[in-house]
């Protein structure tokens, strides 16, 4: 489904959204804030300032943009599999150098995937189909080749989360990054912890959680 767009201010930062109705884009516009803001200012004493961040599941580019206006020395790589979000995230941060976009799903394996985010309110629901008319490729980051250490991870990939950390387990083993997750299955956070993660932060009304 091809979506509209256009182009806002957002803390004096230029960003290019969905039109409505599209639930990420729309909170944006509503709070006219970047999306997550509230959850961000709670637990932002806890992210680095300088380092490589991860951000699985990046979408339109809303926390990239968030994370580089508070922490301008945070190198990022933003993973979005479906090619519409992708656009608008390279769009976004486009003026970052150091935010580097990848057209890439993240997963327990190296595989192409057919997966359908077609809701009509959500850009960022994912469901895997037999089939598709754009297969999406999907990466397991132990086969990544990372220049420098991890320090930090945010993933939000609908339901998905387990099958990204089983592809990242050596590196979440030998990086030890702090990682902000949802984890609406309940099942992510078990596994983080089975490698020694332990809980510093959660919101439970949301699914979100801060580890270590």
């Amino acid at each position: 489904m091809k979506r509209s767009t256009r182009l806002v201010s957002i803390r004096n930062t230029p960003m290019v959204i969905f039109e409505a109705p599209e639930c990420i884009s729309d909170d944006i516009v509503k709070y006219r804030d970047f999306w997550e803001f509230e959850l961000f200012t709670k637990w932002s004493d806890f992210f680095p300032n300088k380092g490589l961040m991860l951000d699985i599941g990046a979408n339109i580019g809303s926390h990239c943009l968030q994370f580089k206006e508070n922490f301008p020395d945070l190198e990022i790589y933003a993973f979005e599999p479906f090619p519409e979000n992708f656009n608008l995230l390279k769009q976004n941060t486009q003026r970052y150098n150091d935010i580097k976009c990848f057209n890439l799903g993240v997963g327990s394996r190296n595989s192409i995937v057919h997966f359908n985010n077609g809701h009509e309110f959500n850009s960022g629901v994912v469901s895997i189909v037999p089939e598709s008319k754009n297969p999406n490729i999907v990466l397991a980051l132990d086969t990544f080749t990372f220049d420098k250490k991890v320090e930090f991870i945010k993933i939000d990939v609908e339901g998905h989360e387990l099958s990204a950390f089983e592809g990242m387990k050596n590196l979440l083993l030998k990086d030890k990054p702090l990682i902000w997750l949802e984890d609406n299955k309940r099942n992510a956070v078990p596994y983080l912890q089975s490698l020694g993660y332990k809980i510093i932060k959660q919101q439970i009304e949301t699914s979100d959680f801060l580890m270590l």
